[in-house]
């Protein structure tokens, strides 16, 4: 990039609230990746960010080219965005667009369409991570018809917006928006932390793993000496039922002659009802709770565990930046449905509920290919007729 003309590109995002950490991470790292390539970068929260926890990942380099304000308040913030932006003055806008971030517990239009009057003297880069245009096929009567309204909502508020390019990076959701008539392209997701490889040697037992990281002596007391250990990371939905997995898991620790125990690391999200259904369902097996970690704590703990759970539906993992850390450290990904869709790509390695145990669909390799990096995702962001545009090195 020209020094004398750095690209100028300002970040929406959805900020620190409870089940949105993933896409907060996410649009930190392309914004970081940005800014490490020159680029003069304006980040924009709707909600609280974990600054501290952002800046010290961040090399001092980039960090000289990084702003952000956060929070906009809620009914301000299409105000605030448009002096933000008047300020700035971006080459181009990217919008992190989750649903959940805009609703006001009834509507999602009427704040929506504020943010996108304020986008609209931009070019707009829409990046899509939920749709809300899709009811699941067992919806009731009450969410199918909600699903619809939403939908008018959200693609009334986006021809308002008129963006330049939309991306997605599930299928479900590239189609869902296609018939839309919005021309999605598919940009993938990678993983919310700097995952890696296992290591060629044995990776640290996990009861010395959780001892280092100050668990109460009397909860590793009670771990059996060699578990077999299921890492949740991700949010988790109060609507899912872990009872079938938590069966298989069983039957195979059985086979093996281990004993089950489960792990959560991160935030759960939902105000932990997905998790306290997890330890209802579990009854005497363990289940620990570490909470936010920081990335190279997390990535010991993925090279460590043996399975990695993901509430996240296998139609939907390309969308799970959890499920791309795990598979960055090699970890096999267990998900909760009993057949495999033939219509999207699939996890390197993963597994369904068998009959009794666990269906592997493809084993556990020595290696797995690793997610995008960052900077691959920022030059992809990048329209193909700037004067910035430039492909990426080898990552």
């Amino acid at each position: 990039m020209p020094a004398s003309s750095p690209l100028r590109v300002a970040f929406l995002i959805p900020g620190e609230k409870s089940g949105h950490d993933g896409i907060t991470d996410y649009s930190f790292w392309v914004a970081a990746a940005a800014a490490e390539q020159g680029a003069r970068v304006l980040m924009l929260s709707i909600h609280r960010l974990p600054l501290r926890d952002f800046m010290e990942r961040t090399s001092e380099s980039a960090r000289s080219r990084l702003t952000v304000h956060a929070p906009l308040t809620q009914r301000a913030s299409a105000s605030d965005l448009a002096a933000s932006l008047r300020e700035f003055a971006p080459d181009f806008v990217i919008l992190q667009f989750s649903p959940h971030v805009f609703h006001d517990g009834r509507w999602i239009y009427p704040y929506l369409s504020k943010v996108c009057r304020a986008l609209q003297p931009y070019k707009v880069r829409l990046m899509v991570h939920e749709t809300w245009l899709r009811a699941g096929e067992t919806a009731s009567l009450h969410n199918f018809a909600l699903t619809a309204l939403r939908r008018i909502e959200i693609l009334a508020a986006f021809r308002q917006l008129q963006p330049a390019q939309v991306f997605a990076s599930n299928p479900l959701h590239l189609a869902t928006l296609t018939r839309a008539g919005l021309a999605p392209r598919a940009l993938p997701l990678f993983s919310n932390i700097p995952g890696s490889p296992r290591p060629a040697s044995a990776p640290a037992p996990l009861n010395a793993l959780l001892a280092d990281l100050n668990v109460p002596p009397a909860d590793i007391a009670r771990l059996p000496t060699a578990p077999l250990s299921g890492l949740f990371f991700a949010r988790i939905s109060p609507d899912w039922d872990p009872a079938p997995a938590l069966a298989r898991l069983h039957a195979e620790a059985a086979a093996t002659g281990r004993s089950l125990v489960l792990i959560s690391v991160g935030v759960t999200g939902y105000s932990d009802r997905g998790w306290q259904r997890i330890v209802a369902a579990a009854g005497t097996t363990p289940c620990i709770r570490l909470g936010p970690r920081n990335p190279a704590i997390i990535t010991r703990l993925l090279h460590s565990a043996d399975y990695g759970l993901s509430p996240t539906p296998l139609p939907y993992w390309l969308k799970s930046s959890a499920c791309a850390a795990m598979i960055a450290c090699e970890l096999p990904v267990v998900f909760s449905e009993a057949t495999v869709p033939t219509d999207i790509p699939l996890p390197p390695s993963f597994a369904t509920l068998g009959p009794d145990r666990l269906q592997w669909h493809r084993p556990p390799p020595d290696r797995v290919s690793r997610p995008s990096t960052p900077a691959t995702v920022w030059c992809l962001l990048i329209p193909e007729d700037s004067p910035h545009h430039a492909q990426p090195g080898p990552t």
